[in-house]
């Protein structure tokens, strides 16, 4: 029993947990949160994303990895919201009193959903012309994720 607890705590340690979640709005079809949580393994890699409509390969191993890309995109509930503003600053400072106001409001929301709205993309290539995306905030560790899996399919 305690040779079990020994491979799991060394098990334990060489593993990478990455957990994140997208802005809202961030697949089309879908105004809700794309959660993701992915496991780095020595030799291979765990994705789980909910919903689980998403998620396309649960598990995949460095070997099979042919090319690792990532793509910026923005999410279309903030994209929505840019426009809702800008009609609205719009139609107010045509009909208000105060159009400084909307006009102020809306620069304001227009900056914050531009902020917000940021994802980025990283499609995963397997040698067998499968792939999955793991769509991830702009912000946060996307990017020290990217460099990890592109460095362990390298070195696989």
């Amino acid at each position: 029993m305690s040779e079990q607890n020994t491979n799991a705590a060394q098990n334990a340690g060489t593993e990478i947990v990455y957990k994140m979640n997208t802005p809202r709005g961030a697949v089309a079809g879908l105004n809700g949160i794309v959660a993701t949580a992915i496991t780095l393994r020595d030799d291979d890699m765990t994705l789980f994303m909910s919903p689980k409509r998403l998620n396309k390969l649960p598990e995949i191993r460095y070997s099979d990895i042919a090319s690792v890309e990532m793509k910026k995109g923005f999410s279309w509930f903030y994209a929505a919201l840019i426009i809702l503003a800008v009609i609205g600053a719009v139609v107010y400072s045509v009909i208000g009193t105060d159009p400084g106001v909307s006009i102020a409001f809306s620069v304001v929301v227009v900056l914050l959903s531009l902020w917000l709205g940021r994802l980025k993309k990283i499609k995963i290539s397997l040698k067998n012309s499968a792939s999955t995306t793991v769509i991830c905030p702009a912000r946060g560790d996307t990017d020290k994720l990217f460099n990890d899996i592109k460095s362990r399919a390298n070195r696989a």
